[in-house]
């Protein structure tokens, strides 16, 4: 008798400008060898009846690929020993920008867009980190807009993620698991002497130093790299969420904010991408709001939104954002996402509709699971994950 495997649901809900949203669901579907809705999965020949659980819709088509499990698994092992091997000093950034307590707020959005950052630790005079300021922290401040002083100090994350030079770049992702998209490397005394962000991480991953457990470089890349045979879709979320076009800039700082989240793709008709929007793109526009260059043209599809809702994300956003299909190499999408300098990609249909978002901090979540996925049995996988 066939035990019925479990497909997880993926969900991708999209907030319009009327402040209301549409979910879509899909399932990576075994049979098509790509995702479907729900409603192509409920009423596939395949589909078992009754449902385990919320999330999850249930195929009775066996899972004929023992031996893709096995080296599934073996990929996760190993990556992970690759990562015990290699010091933080290997793969942090040694330039770091650092602010001071007493930096204008307005200067440090400037200097975050110039600098293409996402956050900078704060220090004292002697050099030691204090605390965190982060482009979510420059997005929160403008929405709330406190009176008084308006300094990094007032703004930064007390709290600093650190670890010693001494520090294996697994120390640094089981920090990023917690949600940390950035830890600062100090040195002996104390001061900063390195940092590493997620991105940091991704490089690591695409361009391993030729060291430890890695076979020499004439082995293929597929053998001396375990991300190339991990697809995205074993990496990206349960739930993505996008914004239409003529969202605006005020709605689109609430979402960021209550999601937790740093960018989203902007979609149209039902779903297909048109681009990416960011905290960077909304730190960019607090520069220039109130210049008279950005008065909306009244010709404008979306300026009868502008007025109540700010500037709406077409005008923001990142147009034609590269994007990658859920079978796509966990290796191939973090060497794009290097070489392009962003944090999430879409992940898309083979016609262009959203279905899911890689970021690098899923793919820092995923070197830094080990007992939770990486360790279950090759059976336990094998089986759909009962």
């Amino acid at each position: 008798m066939t035990t019925a495997r479990r497909i997880p649901i993926r969900t991708v809900q999209t907030f319009i400008a009327s402040g209301a949203s549409i979910e879509r669901q899909f399932v990576s579907c075994p049979v098509r060898e790509r995702s479907a809705t729900v409603e192509e999965c409920a009423a596939c020949l395949h589909s078992v009846p009754g449902a385990p659980g919320a999330g999850f819709a249930l195929c009775g088509v066996p899972d004929d690929d023992p031996r893709g499990a096995a080296e599934w698994t073996a990929d996760r092992r190993r990556v992970h020993r690759l990562a015990d091997e290699t010091l933080v000093t290997d793969a942090m950034t040694r330039e770091v920008v650092c602010l001071h307590e007493g930096d204008a707020l307005d200067d440090v959005g400037a200097l975050f867009v110039a600098e293409e950052i996402g956050g900078a630790p704060v220090v004292d005079a002697a050099g030691k980190p204090i605390g965190v300021v982060s482009k979510s922290d420059l997005v929160r401040d403008h929405r709330d807009a406190f009176a008084g002083e308006r300094t990094a100090r007032s703004v930064m994350t007390a709290f600093v993620a650190t670890v010693p030079e001494t520090a294996s770049l697994s120390d640094v992702v089981d920090l990023m698991a917690s949600g940390i998209h950035r830890v600062i490397v100090v040195s002996s005394t104390g001061t900063v002497a390195g940092i590493v962000s997620t991105l940091d991480v991704l490089r690591w991953l695409a361009k391993p130093k030729e060291r430890g457990t890695i076979p020499p470089p004439s082995a293929t890349v597929r053998s001396r790299i375990p991300a190339a045979r991990v697809s995205v879709s074993s990496l990206m979320g349960a739930r993505v969420v996008c914004v239409e076009p003529g969202v605006g800039a005020d709605q689109l700082e609430a979402i960021l904010l209550d999601e937790q989240i740093s960018g989203v793709p902007v979609v149209e008709d039902g779903g297909y991408s048109v681009g990416v929007v960011s905290k960077t793109d909304l730190v960019a526009s607090h520069k220039h709001e109130h210049r008279p260059a950005l008065v909306l043209d009244p010709a404008d599809e979306f300026a009868a939104l502008a007025a109540p809702s700010g500037i709406p994300v077409n005008q923001l956003m990142t147009r034609s954002a590269i994007g990658v299909r859920e079978q796509t190499s966990v290796l191939r999408a973090a060497t794009i996402m290097v070489e392009q300098g962003v944090h999430r990609l879409p992940v898309l249909t083979e016609d262009g509709r959203v279905i899911g978002l890689l970021t690098a901090l899923d793919v820092a979540r995923w070197l830094a699971a080990r007992d939770a996925v990486a360790e279950r049995s090759v059976d336990e996988l094998a089986s759909g994950g009962r």
